[in-house]
């Protein structure tokens, strides 16, 4: 169990830097809006809808690719050992960590082009709400190898 709680300490940190991070984001874009006032972006974009769709509907595959993704990693088998699952705990959790900041980043690529503040807050708001409900929770691991040893257990 000394492993898993190394692997778990690594996890928790690398998700507690992501959401550092999305306060950072938040930090960056208020001060590019209070220096470059009235901020309307980097970008000249004529049609700004297409690319805004286009974000948006990443961040809907996003969310979906993240249950598929994590379910995927964390498939059981039989031959699975305990290095085994908490190298798939502690990799389901770096992925879906990479994958709950895409759409802050999305927000903040909208903002920079266009200025566009609303986006970035509603896209790093869902981040948050993604990392907040995949933070890896210390007891959820326990609980999955335990499950994870009485099934492999009960296979032979």
């Amino acid at each position: 169990m000394d492993n898993l709680k190394k692997a778990h300490q690594m996890a928790f940190t690398l998700n507690t830097a992501i959401i550092g991070t999305l306060i950072i984001y938040a930090i960056v874009i208020e001060v590019i809006r209070k220096q470059l006032a009235p901020f309307t972006g980097f970008g000249e974009i004529s049609d700004i809808s297409v690319v805004r769709y286009l974000f948006y509907g990443i961040v809907v595959i996003n969310v979906f690719a993240i249950r598929v993704l994590r379910n995927l990693i964390l498939r059981k088998s039989s031959s699975d050992d305990a290095r085994s699952i908490i190298q798939k705990l502690f990799r389901s959790a770096v992925i879906t960590a990479a994958l709950c900041e895409v759409p802050a980043l999305l927000g903040l690529i909208l903002f920079l082009l266009v200025g566009s503040i609303r986006d970035f807050y509603q896209l790093a708001g869902l981040s948050f709400i993604l990392v907040f409900l995949h933070f890896p929770r210390y007891g959820n691991w326990e609980a999955w190898i335990k499950n994870t040893d009485k099934s492999i257990t009960s296979c032979g």
